[in-house]
């Protein structure tokens, strides 16, 4: 853009720098209004190719050329495949009902370095691969650029060699529309007419009607592959492992064939499958995901947009009958923590009584909590709305008279966490402020006034200004009200989110953090407890249990005191909470709204640490639940971004799962 308004500055600028020649000689003055016409005309060219060059370059994304040179994927695929001993190139076709087709599979099979593979059709293990957003096979998706089950040395760096290493036959496949997987009849390029008309029929055409890929040409993809699988092979375990959007391919093809009956070739004995589903870093919709990378506005817009889409994930999810895990990295840059899985089906479960729609929309916070906020008083403290009945007399839940907390109750500990840390931040801030006025210049007193008048605010609830708190006694009950959010903040949600994060995005990601604190924090807690318990002992969690040793990453984006150290165990808040609500003087301010928090994170902790609830956790850790209500799956917390490798400690809980998962409960229903 820029290039062409220089040229168009420069074409408008050329006229007035003709020549004013004064020779005599009519050939050379001829000759010299020639060159300059050729200048401008050459000029007025370039404009115009820029413009077409723009335009095919963008008709080329939609409808490309037949690729003349002989580096392209072909050559990037046999590379891959001379890496691996006895890797094989198949060919799966897609069910008619689907547009037909087919789809690029890759079989890589599990040897150790230096044996000859096996043709045989059984197979103890294997593995089918989801790929993320945009991966291709061929350039490493699953599969590393270095490495293979040749002669290398190294740890496993991609999915394949951390599979095959292991035991794992694993089936890597290209969704329609990338490589050489298609759906319909495929004509090659060379035989594609590149006129005009025929280029823009068979755009229409893709974007209109047969836009690939698409949720549903993925679901169906994967469900060819494993079907073709299931259906070639005698496979005593399979897993699905889908990574980002491929866990919904996955999702959905796990809630198909655990729905149907399978039998084994050898005993016919009825068997059931997937072994194991393993949904990756994955998300409960993509409304909900848009909704947290763009903005919420989007989320009633891409249902209109996209009416046929289906990418509930969480409901494919919750409704697989089988084995099943839901890894997330709450820090992870790309599925917020709202819009992740995890979160998706915490909601569920907790507040929607196993529905899964609408899990990922922002919700809106009630009218009078964002008055309060608004005026700066107290949760119930807005002059100008009304308290709804509903909201009056709420109270913080009682276990074990309430098995869940209902939406009322999670609203209003959102709002009282947000007073206390709007109270401390402020306060914070004047002191600092107050600090430093002293040292300033006459230079710097005006603008101290500016920051004073916006500092007005910020007065405390009795109307004390920021004069007034400057005594011994107001800086004893301010440095108690920072105490209290600096705890608070900390609290570990023990998903690897705390709750002063989630106060800074909103009061759903409170919610959130709530839902997934009840849901899969308890399973960590309990698997902690159950290493402790002694041969023929009952299962006893202790405080040490809430401790997860692992500091929360350091992002300090804005400097957030809270997200430099690391978080706090539940019941090391309550207890140091506790012992400042004791100080009514110091916590006058925030009173009520701290005696509602502590309360219920006292819930939590009786919820989690019930002897009678502890059986149930471990039952749904240990692949032991009978999926008679709402089916959560194991929960695996990672730390490791959104397309990185897992880290090693990951990696050991990932093959400790698999090795329950397929070596020690074998797959017969």
């Amino acid at each position: 853009q820029k290039l062409l308004i220089s040229a168009t500055e420069l074409h408008d600028i050329i006229p007035s720098l003709s020549l004013e020649c004064n020779s005599v000689d009519p050939d050379l003055n001829e000759n010299l209004m020639s060159e300059h016409r050729r200048a401008m005309l050459a000029s007025r060219n370039s404009v115009v190719s820029s413009i077409l060059s723009g335009i095919e370059a963008t008709v080329s994304l939609f409808d490309p050329p037949p690729h003349k040179s002989i580096f392209g994927l072909d050559v990037l695929r046999g590379t891959m495949l001379s890496r691996y001993v006895g890797a094989r190139q198949l060919w799966f076709s897609r069910p008619k009902s689907e547009g037909g087709g087919m789809v690029d599979v890759i079989h890589v099979p599990a040897n150790p370095k230096g044996t000859k593979p096996s043709n045989s059709k059984h197979i103890d293990k294997a593995v089918l691969f989801c790929n993320p957003n945009a991966g291709l096979i061929e350039v490493a998706t699953g599969i590393s650029l270095i490495g293979g089950n040749v002669a290398y040395g190294g740890n496993p760096c991609s999915w394949t060699d951390f599979y095959t290493e292991r035991g794992y036959d694993i089936f890597l496949f290209n969704y329609s529309g990338f490589g050489r997987s298609y759906v319909g009849k495929e004509r090659s390029l060379n035989e594609k007419a590149r006129n005009t008309c025929a280029i823009m029929s068979r755009i229409i055409s893709k974007l209109l009607f047969g836009f690939k890929p698409s949720p549903t040409s993925l679901k169906a993809d994967a469900l060819a592959v494993a079907t073709h699988m299931l259906k070639e092979y005698s496979i005593d375990s399979l897993v699905i492992h889908g990574e980002s959007i491929g866990g919904m391919a996955a999702a959905s093809t796990a809630r198909i064939l655990s729905s149907k009956k399978f039998f084994d070739d050898a005993t016919s004995l009825p068997k059931s499958y997937p072994t194991l589903l393993l949904c990756d870093r994955t998300f409960c919709n993509l409304p909900a995901v848009a909704a947290r990378l763009v903005g919420s506005w989007t989320s009633p817009i891409i249902p209109i947009l996209t009416p046929f889409w289906n990418t509930d994930v969480a409901a494919d999810f919750i409704a697989a009958t089988c084995k099943k895990v839901v890894a997330q990295d709450a820090a992870d840059a790309i599925i917020h923590f709202s819009s992740s899985l995890k979160k998706g089906v915490a909601i569920a479960k907790e507040l929607k009584k196993g529905a899964t729609e609408g899990v990922g929309n922002v919700i809106e916070t009630p009218l009078h909590y964002r008055m309060s906020d608004f005026e700066n008083v107290a949760v119930f403290g807005s002059k100008h709305v009304e308290v709804p009945k509903q909201y009056r007399q709420v109270q913080a839940p009682i276990w074990p008279v309430d098995k869940h907390f209902d939406l009322k109750e999670a609203f209003h500990f959102a709002a009282c966490a947000r007073r206390i840390g709007k109270v401390a931040t402020s306060l914070k801030r004047k002191m600092l402020f107050n600090a430093s006025r002293d040292s300033m210049t006459y230079d710097d007193e005006e603008e101290g006034i500016e920051i004073t008048a916006v500092f007005s605010r910020d007065m405390s609830i009795d109307g004390q200004s920021s004069n007034e708190n400057q005594s011994t006694e107001g800086d004893e009950r301010n440095s108690v009200i920072l105490e209290v959010w600096e705890t608070l903040a900390r609290c570990d949600g023990l998903a690897g989110y705390p709750l002063g994060a989630a106060v800074k995005e909103g009061d759903d990601c409170v919610i959130d953090w709530l839902s997934c604190v009840t849901i899969f924090g308890a399973q960590r807690v309990a698997l902690k407890a159950e290493k402790r318990r002694k041969p023929r002992s009952e299962i006893v969690v202790n405080a040490i249990d809430f401790d997860m040793g692992v500091p929360l990453r350091d992002d300090d984006d804005e400097g957030i005191h809270e997200q430099r150290l690391p978080p706090l165990p539940i019941p090391g808040v309550i207890s140091l909470l506790t012992q400042l609500y004791k100080d009514k003087i110091g916590v006058k301010d925030v009173e009520k709204e701290l005696d509602y928090c502590i309360k219920v994170l006292e819930y939590v902790m009786s919820r989690i640490t019930a002897t009678n609830n502890l059986k149930d956790i471990l039952d749904v850790s240990h692949f032991r639940d009978d999926f008679d209500g709402v089916a959560t799956g194991r929960y695996l917390n990672l730390n490791c971004g959104h397309n990185n490798q897992y880290s090693t400690e990951e990696k050991l809980q990932l093959c400790s799962i698999l090795t329950e998962a397929c070596d020690h409960s074998n797959s017969f229903v």
